[in-house]
């Protein structure tokens, strides 16, 4: 099985990961008591995501789309305040699965986020998918 193949099928298993803590978050004390452990699996889970599965040309659109499900992930506590009357049994669901796809997310995009400062700093014209536009001098040949 090819790493990106393999890649694929963790990320789909952190994602459901993560919707099964959701769901289940406000309901069962199985999820609740092994929380920690289950979100250490979902950061190991982030972790290999970054190294394995985001290719140089995805990073930019990975980390966008990381930086707003973790924006949308840290305002859910604001958003309690909306959950009453009939929506009061489902805010347990969403702080759950929100919490947990934070945890997933976060260590993936650090990953690729200081693999693409590291490749920017290390002179490599491409970093993870973001051409930087240099006038030829600075990228240390000259125009004749």
């Amino acid at each position: 099985m090819g790493e990106s193949k393999m890649g694929e099928i963790l990320f789909l298993v952190g994602v459901l990961l993560a919707l099964v803590v959701g769901l289940l978050a406000g309901s069962f004390d199985v999820v609740k008591n092994n929380r920690a452990g289950i979100y250490a699996v979902l950061a190991l889970l982030g972790l290999l995501v970054g190294f394995m599965n985001i290719s140089p040309r995805e990073a930019q659109g990975f980390l966008i789309s990381a930086i707003a499900l973790l924006g949308v992930q840290s305002i859910s506590a604001s958003l309690q305040n909306l959950y009453s009357g009939p929506l009061a049994s489902v805010e347990p669901m969403v702080s759950g699965f929100l919490g947990a796809i934070g945890v997933f997310v976060a260590p993936a995009a650090l990953v690729v986020a200081l693999i693409s400062v590291y490749q920017m700093a290390s002179g490599q014209e491409e970093g993870m998918g973001v051409e930087l536009n240099m006038p030829p001098a600075m990228k240390g040949g000259r125009k004749r």
